[in-house]
C-alpha cells in the first residue's frame, strides 16, 4: 500500500512540474510584436500615426529588454534599446525618441500597454500632450 501511494505522489508531482514550464510561458511575452501609433496635435486637433515594433531579447523576473522602432514624422526610434516590465498584466517600457527634425523636442518617454485578449495590447504614453494612443500584437 505505501508503494502505491508513492507512485500516485510521483505521478501527481510529475503533472504539477511538467505544467510549470507551460504556465510561465504563458506570462512571458511574443518575441516580436508590431503594432500602430495614433495621435492628436494640440489646438489643431490633426490626427497623425504610424507603425511601430518590439523585438523582446530578454525577459526574466518581471523586467523585459530588446529593441524598439517607432516610425515617425518628427520623432523617431530605429532599432534603439529599451528596457521595461511585464507583470502578466501591463507592460511598461522606457524609450529614447530621436528627433528627426532640429528642435523636435522628443526624448525620453514611458509607454503603458495593458494586456488584451491573447498576447495584444493597448495603451499610451502618459503625460503626452498628443493624447497617444499604441497597439501591439505578436508579429
Amino acid at each position: 500500500m505505501h508503494a502505491l501511494r508513492w507512485i500516485r505522489f510521483a505521478f501527481v508531482l510529475a503533472l504539477l512540474v511538467g505544467g510549470l514550464p507551460h504556465a510561465a510561458a504563458q506570462d512571458g511575452l511574443p518575441a516580436k510584436m508590431a503594432g500602430t501609433w495614433n495621435g492628436i496635435t494640440p489646438g489643431k486637433g490633426t490626427p497623425f500615426g504610424g507603425d511601430w515594433s518590439v523585438v523582446v531579447e530578454k525577459q526574466e523576473g518581471g523586467g523585459v529588454e530588446g529593441k524598439v522602432n517607432w516610425v515617425g514624422r518628427f520623432c523617431a526610434i530605429e532599432n534603439e534599446p529599451f528596457t521595461g516590465k511585464f507583470d502578466g498584466t501591463t507592460l511598461t517600457l522606457a524609450v529614447e525618441f530621436r528627433d528627426r527634425m532640429p528642435n523636435a523636442g522628443c526624448g525620453k518617454a514611458t509607454l503603458v500597454l495593458k494586456k488584451g485578449s491573447g498576447n495584444e495590447f493597448e495603451g499610451t504614453i502618459p503625460g503626452s500632450r498628443f493624447n497617444y494612443r499604441l497597439t501591439l500584437k505578436p508579429s
